[in-house]
């Protein structure tokens, strides 16, 4: 406490900042005294509930996705034309929008006509959606964001006449709108931006009050003139969307209500404008608070405030808060904080403890993150915080990356809570930041931060309402930002690095895992304490991951025997968690591990406990390769740990025995072949060769995501059938040695893991891949007939708008053969298309994970053993707002939950075993009609029922599927439940015998040469390949275009200017070099 005062002594002089009772309470040492309550403290930055109705992308809206796709295509297409902005408004508007800002300069507040003129001609010249739209200078430099922070709606809930306010009056290309624009702008006040601070680049700096103003007039006029060209009725549709941010606030305040107050004792919120905090303080509820936030003298629109709930323990020292409010405001101002964005408060705990509380919003880019952190520790206070970081996982040059804000955080004395993701959402064109326009923020932003030294986390969770994965906010959660909440206790001298995150109860659990301990730990970072959690927290997760336990853990009759068959244990659960892998990486590998590996490695003495040391080290491999260093370092460590075990292994180490048993049946299994080390399979080609494409990576980024995590999960084939090909022995480095070429592209991982969505795969993928493919030698040879793409998802090659270039000649991997029409023209009469050419295409089987696998393998009984007649769980109607229309799974589960020997339902933690005690396992069509149910039964030992009437199946030619499975109609499910009890045992085990026997052609990770998917895929390539070669030369090619020509004419050929959209005046942009560019029209 004394070292407080002497910093804020400059501030103060010497008067007393603190009353004695508080530094008598810092000195008094806790003895025999009761374990103190915890303390339940939550943070949110709510921000987004603000005024922008067509901010984020929301796919529940129809008609706002289709306006948003015919939007930017406008909007490229324009540019594509070679149209200027300048060009654009003077289509748009019959009469000079130049003339009329210039001769309301002084209304504007505008320097001078000149200064005006100047940022006008030179936004005029700019192209529309690269130059402007979405140009990371003009976002950057806050040129259209920062004046709309302040005008979007402007005193008494006024707003600014734009497309992207609440404005429910005319939005028009006329006279009439822009006049009304320029009024409501007359009446508002923009503060001034530093731009020094913001470093607002050239030639904005210079002209700064000019460009801001004037560049959000025609900001608001684009966007006018752009929507007009769409064919949806899009003022229709803005105001359906202006209502439901209307009721935004007051969603926000409800769930505020039913949440949070009363049932947190500290509640931290950021980004909290006028109208909300007014709105929380007219709630009943909100009476049992006290609230701390800046006072609005400095004119901000949004500030962080603190509720304290009254009677909690935590008593508020007035005046000690407001001194270092103001040394805070001081230090603030000095660095560059924004008004309003940190809010502090001084209280004193149930035990006399003083304590700092902090609501901390982080600038964009996260720059005054660290800095703020560090005076806030320099105070000599306990800290607890609630901070909005604005940290990235993947950060652009400027913005702070998650790993540095941890690594300053743990550097700084603090605790924190899980790096879990707490954004979620795709910002459209239709908003003032253009720098993040369709950009996917899937961030861990938010935090809980507390004092090393006396505090402690028991346990930390994040609600977004139960949002599932989709884009936030939505119709259940109403901000951009999840909530973040903790409990967390007093506990002095504590010095144990916590791993859980949430309170592991009663049970001894010394038997789990227990070659993960370590009796006596190895210094005091690694503790015997440390491992023994860290053993613990493995069991713990595992049973969590397989039975959807999350909180607490169970009884121990309730657990598996890992003391008997210590391979039983499945950690593929916490190994497929980012969030928590990069926990691994930056709270325990890199602070404690990796130092004392070093260590030793200079001095040449052997690690104390090398199997937990290892598993730590394979814990933190998905982070390290998917959202920090990248492959190679993945590589390095994943060879450390190896040498490790191996080492131990070598000197008798009974652990690590242990440790790689484990490793077999678990990803770890997975590893070498993920990381370039090893053949996912032995098979080779003999009879062709394969050329694999390594394109540029300025114009391809499908390869730039993390094998690790794109091969987990049923779309994993993407990575494995690239690593199979590039570690093939006949895999050619000559493309013109190669008889076919593989094109990989992680698409599918690109969708489910980046959240990339039609328009954005096209643009960032596809189209730049084509035009760099189409004007190769290799694709012109033979018109992409000896070409392979893969696609791993039931809607097939539809990952981008033009994806009929690949219909006719490349061969497709596809694990659908007929598809969805979701979004296509086609959809109006078919609700499935056949996608796949028998000829030239083939089908193979989605992916099972090697852990998942395994784990099913060992639950399979024998027959006799199997007390369930049939089982399906999984989504349907009933938990799932995607499935209402799939009947088939709604029959399966309404029709047939009444037998006894029957589990079927949504998604429960045994289902594995279950899979394992059943008969028959069901396969009912999802939202497509393929399904990897029907791959996993082949695992489990069950036979597989197909209720999907349009499932195309794979590896036909030579699996007889009648000897396999069952294939039933879909309208005939109340009829099957007899059908299936009538067949005699023999029977049955005939058909699990053949199952079981079949597996191999369904396992990926299948090592025999004889039965893998490979082998299968090999064979089918290898009949594609010969009949290539017959197809001859193609006169696409440049050998086979002309003939009969002297050579000296064909190489002067040129370009071709005929365009055959002859009826046509849309401009489009040509994938192919064969075209010229001047045939394409204005």
């Amino acid at each position: 406490m004394r070292r407080l005062e002497g910093l804020l002594s400059p501030v103060f002089g010497d008067r007393a900042l603190f009353s004695e009772a508080m530094y008598n309470s810092g000195q008094q040492c806790p003895v025999s005294r009761a374990r103190p309550t915890p303390i339940k403290v939550a943070t949110w930055n709510i921000g987004s509930v603000q005024t922008n109705p067509l901010e984020f992308s929301d796919d529940s809206d129809h008609r706002f996705t289709h306006f948003l796709g015919e939007f930017q295509s406008h909007a490229e297409a324009l540019e594509a034309s070679g149209s200027t902005i300048g060009d654009i408004l003077s289509e748009a508007f019959p009469f000079s929008v130049r003339s009329s800002l210039l001769g309301n300069y002084r209304a504007l507040g505008l320097p001078s006509p000149e200064s005006s003129a100047e940022a006008f001609d030179f936004l005029a010249k700019l192209r529309v959606w690269s130059g402007f739209l979405s140009s990371k200078n003009i976002g950057d430099s806050r040129i259209i964001s920062w004046p709309d922070r302040f005008t979007n709606v402007f005193g008494n809930g006024r707003c600014r006449p734009s497309m992207i306010s609440c404005y429910t009056e005319e939005l028009s290309p006329s006279k009439a709108w822009l006049d009304s624009w320029i009024r409501f702008m007359a009446d508002a006040h923009i503060p001034t931006l530093s731009v020094e601070k913001y470093n607002v680049a050239s030639p904005y700096r210079e002209n700064y009050r000019a460009f801001s103003v004037v560049g959000l007039a025609v900001f608001d006029s684009l966007l006018i003139a752009i929507a007009e060209r769409t064919s949806v009725d899009w003022r229709d549709m803005r105001l359906g969307r202006i209502k439901c941010v209307s009721q935004r606030p007051q969603q926000l305040v409800n769930y505020i209500v039913q949440h949070l107050l009363r049932a947190e004792d500290v509640i931290m919120l950021q980004e909290v404008s006028d109208d909300i905090q007014s709105r929380i303080l007219s709630v009943d509820e909100a009476e049992g608070y006290e609230l701390i936030a800046e006072s609005n003298s400095s004119g901000a629109k949004q500030r962080s405030v603190i509720l304290i709930k009254k009677g909690c323990g935590l008593e508020i020292d007035v005046a000690a808060s407001e001194r270092v409010r103001e040394a805070m405001r001081t230090e603030g101002e000095r660095r560059g904080l924004a008004s309003g964005d940190l809010s502090v408060a001084v209280v004193s705990t149930q035990n006399d403890h003083p304590l700092l509380l902090a609501s901390f919003h982080g600038d964009t880019n996260g720059r005054l993150t660290i800095p703020t952190l560090k005076v806030l520790s320099s105070l000599g206070l306990p800290l607890l915080v609630g901070v909005d970081a604005n940290c990235y996982a993947n950060p652009t040059p400027g913005n702070l990356a998650v790993v540095d804000f941890l690594k300053a955080v743990t550097d700084t004395g603090l605790y924190h809570t899980q790096p879990l993701t707490t954004t979620r959402n795709l910002r459209t064109p239709l908003q003032a930041q253009s720098a993040k326009t369709n950009g996917f923020d899937e961030n861990p932003k938010d935090y809980i931060l507390l004092t090393n030294a006396g505090m402690t986390i028991e346990k930390s969770s994040v609600d977004d309402g139960g949002s599932g994965g989709h884009s936030l906010p939505n119709l259940r959660f109403p901000s951009d930002h999840a909530i973040v909440e903790a409990e967390t206790v007093w506990s002095p001298m504590v010095r144990v690095l916590r791993l859980l995150l949430w309170p592991l109860t009663s049970g001894n659990f010394s038997n789990y895992n227990a070659h993960l301990e370590c009796p006596g730990g190895i210094d005091d970072c690694l503790t015997e304490d440390f491992f023994r959690d860290l053993a613990q927290f493995q069991a713990t997760y595992d049973w969590a991951g397989r039975t959807g336990v999350s909180a607490a853990l169970p009884r121990r009759d309730q657990l598996p025997d890992f003391t008997t068959a210590p391979t039983s244990t499945v950690s593929r659960y916490m190994r497929e968690d980012l969030n928590l892998s990069q926990y691994f990486l930056t709270s325990i590998y890199r602070l404690c591990v990796e130092p004392y590996l070093d260590r030793l490695d200079a001095s040449g003495g052997a690690p104390k406990c090398p199997a937990p040391l290892a598993d730590i080290m394979l814990n933190a491999l998905l982070a390290l390769e998917t959202r920090f260093e990248g492959p190679s370092e993945a590589r390095e460590l994943y060879q450390r740990a190896v040498s490790l075990v191996t080492a131990a292994s070598e000197a008798g180490d009974s652990s690590v025995e242990y440790l790689l048993a484990d490793w077999q049946l678990d990803t770890p299994y997975t590893y070498p072949a993920l990381l370039g080390l090893a053949q996912p399979s032995p098979v080779s080609f003999s009879s062709f060769k394969v050329y694999v494409y390594e394109p540029p990576e300025d114009i391809f980024t499908g390869l730039q995501q993390s094998s690790l995590l794109c091969g987990m999960g049923q779309w994993g084939v993407e990575v494995l059938v690239h690593k199979w090909l590039l570690s093939n022995a006949n895999r050619t480095k000559d493309p013109s040695d190669a008889d076919l070429f593989y094109v990989p592209v992680y698409g599918t991982c690109l969708q489910t893991r980046n959240g990339m969505g039609l328009q954005s795969m096209t643009a960032e993928v596809y189209e730049p891949l084509f035009k760099w493919l189409l004007n190769s030698p290799s694709w012109q040879r033979r018109d992409g007939a000896d070409h392979i793409f893969l696609f791993a998802d039931g809607q097939g090659a539809y990952q981008f708008t033009f994806y009929d270039i690949l219909r006719p000649n490349p061969i497709l991997l596809l694990v659908e053969g007929r598809c969805p029409t979701w979004n296509e023209p086609i959809g109006d009469h078919l609700d499935v298309k056949l996608c796949y050419s028998p000829w030239k295409d083939i089908i193979i089987p989605g992916h099972t994970d090697h852990g998942r696998a395994m784990y099913m393998r060992q639950h399979a009984r024998p027959l006799e053993e199997r007390d369930i007649l049939l089982t399906f769980h999984g989504r349907h109607g009933g938990v799932h707002e995607g499935y209402k229309r799939c009947e088939v799974r709604n029959a399966l589960v309404s029709e047939l939950s009444q037998y006894p020997d029957v589990s079927v339902g949504g998604f429960i933690g045994n289902y594995l075993e279950i899979k394992g005690r059943s008969r028959f396992c069901m396969a009912p069509a999802g939202t497509s009609p393929w399904t990897n149910h029907l791959y996993e039964s082949f695992f489990a030992g069950c036979i597989p029922v197909i209720l999907s009437d349009d499932f195309i199946l794979p590896f036909t030619a030579f699996l007889n599927w009648s000897q396999l499975s069952i294939r039933w109609p879909e309208e005939r499910i109340a009829e099957l439940y007899p059908f299936l009890k009538s067949i005699p045992d023999e029977t049955v085990a005939t058909f699990m015998h053949n199952v079981n026997a079949a597996a191999c052609w369904f396992d990926w990770w299948s090592d025999a040469d004889d039965c893998s998917p490979y082998v299968a895929i090999a064979n089918e390539l290898g009949d594609r390949a010969s009949r290539v070669k017959n197809l001859g030369v193609s006169q696409n090619s440049a050998a086979g275009k002309f003939w009969n020509t002297p050579e000296e004419i064909v190489r002067r050929a040129g370009k071709r200017r005929s365009r055959f959209h002859v009826y046509s005046e849309q401009p489009f942009r040509m994938l192919t070099d064969d075209i010229s560019h001047d045939s394409i029209w204005r």
